[in-house]
């Protein structure tokens, strides 16, 4: 990993590839292990935000819990994508933006935008959820603004969790 001269009152910021960042991203996509760990820290997430007693770990056994609490996951990286565009597209505003959405280290709008990703990506999987279509009725399968103040904040919390999971896989992979 290189450094970065970003002139004399900015410190040297690391320069990533692409090729490394998102290669790891993608083993992490692809990979059974790592999307029963995300997704059991993203639902211990979601239970700490409600309160809840923390849940067993999930296995592959445990396949549609696991595909429902990937939406964090998949949230924290859309949103994150959508920041370093703005801010110059590169593997390093990538990296940035997720160690923003971490620590909810966001602006009002960036915020937004990931809690609209959370909600989005975790109503596209609700319809397919036990072979019916009977899940689309339910009063959760709204839009994000109609949704509770605490329900907003569990997947806000589920967001960060999939940004420190990310984060943690490209850190270890440098």
């Amino acid at each position: 990993m290189g450094m970065q001269d970003n002139g004399p009152d900015t410190p040297a910021a690391p320069v990533r590839s692409w090729t490394n960042v998102f290669e790891t991203v993608a083993a992490v996509f692809q990979s059974k292990e790592a999307a029963c760990a995300v997704a059991t820290a993203c639902n211990h997430a979601y239970e700490d935000g409600a309160g809840q007693p923390r849940s067993a770990p999930f296995t592959e056994a445990d396949a549609e819990k696991v595909a429902v609490n990937l939406a964090g996951m998949y949230a924290a990286d859309a949103t994150a994508h959508a920041m370093s565009y703005a801010a110059g597209f590169s593997a390093d505003e990538y990296v940035r933006a997720l160690k923003r959405l971490a620590t909810d280290d966001v602006t009002k709008s960036e915020g937004g935008l990931a809690d609209l990703f959370a909600n989005a990506t975790w109503r596209a999987g609700q319809p397919f959820r036990g072979g019916n279509l009977a899940r689309i009725g339910r009063s959760m399968n709204v839009p994000f603004a109609s949704l509770p103040k605490d329900e907003r904040a569990k997947d806000r919390a589920q967001v960060r969790a999939g940004a420190k999971f990310l984060l943690d896989a490209i850190e270890k992979a440098q």
